[in-house]
């Protein structure tokens, strides 16, 4: 059912300004009926997208996948870098067509032989001009108890963050190994150097849908830095690197 999903990330540069297509979008209309009963958000940046599909009424997530995308002549390619559900889907391309119809995307792709009608729906439009962490970041360093930054060396196991306006969504993964950790995400603000953020679904915890969670945080020269507690009580401070 998420296959399709990691063609989707190619969709962004459909437009002819292709800043309009940055943001959150939900899928609102498909004709397979194994998803059309579940939630399912995508958060598309410059090159990046991620998406999550889970079930609101059970409070249980389902899958989720992101990659990279390029475009060209109306054809949209995604890198796979992680799927939750096919591990190897990880490093393969999927290319589709995609039409843009009355403020909505539309595309139809290919599930084991038949057919698959989606409209999707935009959320929000990136939200740069109005969030100043609307970005894909990459964790990159932490306060240790003694009060020290020590900073990871980049590789293939990585953890990625990409935020709209509006929502956020993480993964922990390995590019390598084609490995999945876990992933989370929901809606989010800011105020007052404040990130307030909603959890709408933890791979990890089902238990832990609808927390609400506070952080002080500040993006300065060397990335976004965040302190507060974690979903487990547990005081953090991290340093996040854009990674776009």
């Amino acid at each position: 059912m998420l296959g399709f999903l990691l063609v989707l990330g190619t969709i962004a540069p459909s437009f002819k300004n292709v800043g309009n297509l940055h943001g959150a979008w939900r899928l609102v209309k498909t004709s397979d009926k194994s998803a059309a009963m579940t939630t399912t958000i995508q958060i598309i940046t410059q090159k990046h997208y991620i998406f999550s599909n889970y079930d609101t009424l059970q409070q249980k997530f389902i899958g989720a996948g992101g990659g990279t995308y390029t475009s060209a002549n109306d054809q949209f390619t995604a890198t796979v870098e992680f799927d939750s559900r096919d591990s190897i889907k990880v490093g393969q391309q999927f290319t589709c067509p995609i039409k843009w119809r009355n403020g909505r995307l539309e595309l139809v792709r290919q599930q084991n032989g038949r057919k698959i009608k989606e409209t999707w729906a935009r959320i929000d439009d990136g939200g740069a001009a109005n969030s100043p962490l609307a970005a894909i970041w990459r964790f990159s360093g932490r306060k240790n108890p003694e009060g020290q930054i020590v900073m990871s060396q980049r590789g293939p196991r990585k953890t990625i963050k990409l935020l709209s306006g509006t929502r956020f969504q993480w993964a922990a993964i390995n590019t390598e190994t084609k490995q999945f950790f876990g992933c989370g995400g929901g809606t989010y603000r800011t105020e007052n150097g404040k990130y307030l953020e909603t959890l709408a679904f933890f791979s990890r915890d089902n238990s832990r849908v609808g927390t609400q969670l506070t952080f002080d945080f500040e993006v300065k020269p060397d990335g976004w830095h965040h302190q507060g507690l974690s979903s487990k009580g547990e005081k953090i401070y991290e340093i996040w690197s854009k990674d776009e």
